[in-house]
């Protein structure tokens, strides 16, 4: 990220997403996608305070990548897992 006009600073980095196996899906009292949303609020307030000039990166973008390639991983391992269910029955008809 660049520094804004006329300040020699560099901003901080933006906090970056959990990832898809980050998330245990257990309904933890404190997520880490609660810790990911509130450290992308004191990024963007303290961006707005003190680089107002510098763009934020589009992280809903970002996060609708992240959810598509995790629901793809999904798919595909349910996919592998019913093609090894088929193998093995068609393995035990075959005996």
């Amino acid at each position: 990220m660049e520094a804004c006009n006329g300040c020699s600073c560099k901003p901080p980095a933006c906090p970056k997403a959990p990832g898809p196996d980050d998330c245990c899906q257990k309904g933890c009292k404190l997520c880490v996608w609660d810790i990911y949303r509130d450290k992308m609020n004191a990024y963007r307030a303290y961006m707005q305070q003190h680089h107002p000039g510098v763009p934020l990166p589009d992280v809903e973008e970002q996060q609708q990548q992240q959810m598509m390639d995790a629901s793809m991983d999904a798919f595909e391992r349910l996919e592998r897992q019913l093609l090894q269910q088929q193998q093995q029955r068609q393995q035990l008809q075959q005996q």
